[in-house]
């Protein structure tokens, strides 16, 4: 990534619109840490180029945000006062000024404030739950569910989830939950899942995944193979008798990449689940998506 700004800010110059232009270089702190990283995952780098500057790199001391951006381009811009959050990093002065973090983690919203440079541990307070507006788990059986930030997934996720990714999301730990609120169902229905399972065909080769319907067994399979499953089981209408219907995956093999010796994510991952449903046993294979 260094080298490709590097090669950008070469081809501005060689346009001529290097000078003039205001450049802002904000780094992704990813999305795969988990709390116990902190404050690790708060350390993405901002550098800054207004138009017409001088000079070689200087670190600033100013305590910017991210919800700072918009006011320093509008100001930047010559665009007038800007009214939402935020302030304008140029004119930000030295000394502690408060900031707010939020992230998700097990499903649900959770933040934590900081007052300080963050490279001082002292300057983190302690991580709070944000309450919200718990949205529908309500679910129409046919219905194929996309998993990730993109999809719909989100509302149904139970225990044992990392925060979601655009299209997947990876369980953490050895098992994970759905949860879905059923209308009435006369029949049988078929869980179908969709997932792309933890292999390392060297370190880790086979990865087991089991799915319990409301506490009972609907199915077993063994993934050898980093691509993409989908797999379907066959689920009684018997044992779908209560107002909120859980469907459990157990991981026995799931692990972590750094105890594999493959990565410093220490996330215990079994699969990246990408989608799920569950389809009548009377339509299923009858070109509705069932897994």
């Amino acid at each position: 990534m260094v080298r490709l700004l590097a090669r950008f800010v070469t081809r501005l110059k060689a346009l001529g619109v290097y000078d003039q232009s205001l450049i802002i270089f904000q780094s992704d702190h990813g999305g795969g840490f988990e709390p116990d990283h902190m404050p690790v995952r708060l350390l993405g780098l901002m550098a800054i180029k207004p138009p017409g500057s001088r000079g070689s790199l200087r670190t600033s001391p100013v305590q910017s945000s991210m919800t700072d951006l918009p006011a320093t381009l509008v100001e930047q811009a010559g665009l007038g006062e800007f009214s939402g959050p935020g302030m304008s990093i140029f004119s930000l002065e030295p000394g502690d000024r408060q900031r707010r973090f939020v992230f998700m983690h097990d499903g649900e919203l959770h933040s934590l404030s900081i007052s300080g440079p963050v490279s001082d541990p002292d300057s983190f307070g302690p991580i709070e739950h944000v309450d919200t507006v718990v949205r529908s788990r309500a679910y129409r059986p046919g219905k194929r569910v996309l998993a990730g930030l993109a999809g719909e997934g989100g509302r149904y996720l139970g225990e044992g989830w990392s925060s979601q990714d655009d299209r997947l999301v990876w369980n953490n730990g050895h098992e994970a939950t759905l949860l879905l609120e059923l209308p009435p169902v006369d029949g049988d229905l078929v869980l179908g899942l969709e997932f792309i399972p933890n292999i390392d065909p060297d370190r880790h080769p086979a990865q087991r995944i089991s799915a319990e319907v409301n506490g009972r067994l609907v199915g077993e399979w063994v993934a050898e193979e980093k691509r993409g499953m989908r797999v379907r089981a066959p689920v009684p209408a018997e044992w779908l008798d209560r107002p909120l219907t859980e469907i459990r995956l157990i991981l026995p093999d799931a692990a972590s990449p750094a105890e594999l010796g493959s990565g410093s994510d220490s996330r215990t991952l079994g699969v990246a689940l990408t989608a799920f449903s569950l389809v009548p046993a009377s339509q299923d294979g009858n070109g509705e998506p069932g897994g």
